[in-house]
């Protein structure tokens, strides 16, 4: 009875439905309906995608009763709001990535436009450093403290894609929103600036989808109410300090290929290298980011990185970071062929042994002990 009754099903669905023929042009903007009917028209749809503004206008002070809410489904799935082309015989399908991207562009931002590092430097120099960026305002260019948040926190990570929490939602922006709507198909909010988002169920998924892809992924939470916030102008008040318009955020995570939870039991590694040039010493350090285990050591390297050849063969890392200032060229290059992910540090930013030392005291991480006395 079961078999039969599955091909009753089978061939049911088999059965060719009537087609209804679409008004004249608009036989590729349409798509059918469960029951078979035409959907509404892009201009016509009434659904609350349509009815979102632009979230830079900064929703924490909006009540919960009337706040907003994003396009992208509440069950953490793709949107399906938007209108995707039917597929019929005398018109070929287009992709719902290409309908969207035609028309959006980055915002007439003059920082967005002429695009700089944090030194000023545009993307043709060879010292060119992708993870920051330089953010200017131009004469009558004004920002939501919402935004200002954003790009603060944007300018010193601007090589990551940032997920930007703004209530029970992650947003993104401008060209991280370009991205999410072509690689997550996460339809656009409002008709102005590139603007899209998920609800915050949906994080584990999205994430681990761009870490796929190869791209790195900053997460800003909120780290305040804004109950909480108001409570803290009000302290702000009586001290004679300018008040906060926005809940404070901070960037709590970053996730890439190396730092993602490991799939299954096998260990996980990302490695660090550091060369003094003149004692040809090289110095390394490898994390374990399955067990969180952390390993330290230096030797004298030999002509063609052999033994640095040697480690990345035996830890295959799934991600390489390395001083820029103080690696040679054939450890950089040995790398960035060997290691899927590997990022060049410039700038003084790769911090230095000094700096590492008072991290590791200020942290405690050797339980009440300083870092001296775990070893010098």
């Amino acid at each position: 009875a079961t078999s039969a009754s599955r091909e009753i099903t089978l061939a049911q669905r088999l059965v060719p439905l009537p087609r209804r023929a679409p008004p004249l042009g608009m036989d590729r903007f349409l798509k059918k309906s469960p029951g078979g009917a035409a959907a509404t028209p892009p201009s016509q749809s009434s659904g609350p995608g349509n009815k979102r503004v632009l979230a830079s206008s900064d929703s924490d002070e909006v009540p919960s009763s009337k706040k907003r809410t994003p396009s992208a489904l509440s069950s953490g799935q793709p949107s399906q709001s938007r209108v995707q082309p039917a597929l019929t015989h005398d018109a070929p399908a287009v992709p719902m990535a290409a309908l969207g991207e035609q028309a959006r562009q980055v915002s007439d931002l003059g920082f967005l436009r002429d695009k700089r590092d944090a030194q000023g430097r545009r993307e043709g120099d060879p010292n060119f450093d992708p993870t920051t960026m330089l953010v200017k305002l131009a004469k009558g260019e004004k920002l939501t403290p919402a935004m200002e948040q954003y790009w603060n926190i944007k300018k010193d990570h601007a090589d990551m894609v940032i997920f930007f929490k703004m209530g029970k939602f992650y947003e993104l922006f401008e060209e991280d929103a370009l991205l999410g709507h072509r690689e997550l198909d996460l339809a656009f909010m409002g008709k102005e600036a590139p603007h899209c988002g998920f609800p915050e169920a949906a994080l584990p998924k999205y994430a681990e989808k761009l870490v796929a892809l190869g791209h790195k992924v900053g997460v800003v939470e909120q780290m305040e109410t804004p109950a909480q916030l108001e409570e803290r102008n009000k302290k702000r008040k009586e001290a004679g300090q300018r008040v906060d318009k926005a809940v404070r955020r901070e960037i709590c995570s970053v996730l890439t290929q190396g730092t993602a939870p490991p799939q299954g039991a096998q260990a996980k590694y990302v490695l660090f290298v550091c060369e003094d040039l003149p004692s040809k010493t090289l110095g390394v350090c490898f994390v374990d980011v399955a067990t969180g285990c952390v390993s330290l050591g230096q030797c004298p390297e030999e002509d063609g990185c052999q033994k640095l050849r040697t480690l990345v063969a035996q830890l295959q890392p799934a991600e390489a970071i390395l001083d820029g200032e103080s690696t040679s060229r054939e450890a950089r290059a040995l790398l960035q062929q060997a290691v899927a992910s590997t990022a060049v540090l410039g700038d003084g930013r790769y911090g230095g042994a000094v700096f590492a030392r008072k991290a590791l005291d200020e942290g405690g991480y050797f339980g009440g002990g300083a870092a001296g006395g775990a070893g010098g």
